[in-house]
Parts: C-alpha cells; sequence; structure tokens
C-alpha cells in the first residue's frame, strides 16, 4: 500500500482496504492479536500492557514516517497516524462483529478525505 500511494488520502484508504480484504479472505476470523491482548489485560498486567503499547506505537510510527515522506507535517502525520491506528482497530471490530468489511473502509475512507 504504501510504495503504490502518491496521496496521504490515497495511503490512509489504502490501508483500510487492505485490511479489509485480508479480514474479507478469514471470513472475518482473523483480528488483530495485540489489540486483543491489550483488551484483555491492560492496564494490569506488567508484562502485556508495555508491549502491547510497544506494537500500537510502532504501527503508528510506522504510517507516520509514510505521511511525512507523502508531505505532510511531522505533527499532522503522528495526528493521523494514531486516528489511522484507531480507525483500523474500531473498524476491524465492527467488521467481525457485522461479517462485513463495510465499517472498516467506511471509518478509512471517511478519515482520508479529512487528510
Amino acid at each position: 500500500v504504501a510504495q503504490r500511494s502518491e496521496t496521504p488520502a490515497e495511503f490512509i484508504e489504502g490501508l483500510g482496504a487492505a485490511m479489509a480484504k485480508w479480514l474479507t479472505r478469514s471470513a472475518f476470523v482473523e483480528g488483530c492479536p495485540v489489540a486483543t491482548v491489550a483488551l484483555e489485560v491492560a492496564p494490569l498486567h506488567e508484562t502485556l500492557t508495555p508491549a502491547s503499547e510497544q506494537a500500537f506505537t510502532h504501527w503508528i510510527d510506522q504510517i507516520a514516517d509514510h505521511l511525512v515522506t507523502l508531505g505532510l507535517d511531522t505533527d499532522e502525520a503522528d495526528a493521523v497516524a494514531v486516528s489511522s491506528m484507531a480507525a483500523l482497530e474500531g473498524g476491524m471490530i465492527l467488521a467481525r462483529v457485522r461479517q462485513d468489511a463495510a465499517p472498516l473502509r467506511t471509518a478509512m475512507a471517511r478519515l482520508a478525505a479529512t487528510v
């Protein structure tokens, strides 16, 4: 997705499309294992909570770094990256529950429209 995107909006929407495709191919069985663990243990588990935070931070940083290469300033890229991760995770949960990728696509398309 990153290499094929020419604009920040295209990149964000592409992330949503890629995750929607992955969920659909798995018949909505697969999801984010980090989110699953974090929802169960954070903030109480002294090892898994920081490990989950580290994983999310790594993904957010990767998104932000690519957004900077596409022209966003650092502060905007950081804000969009955090929003993207929140939309991806929330969208995946709704998609799995509904057995329909539309919520994920919609969340990411709406976010892309604001970039």
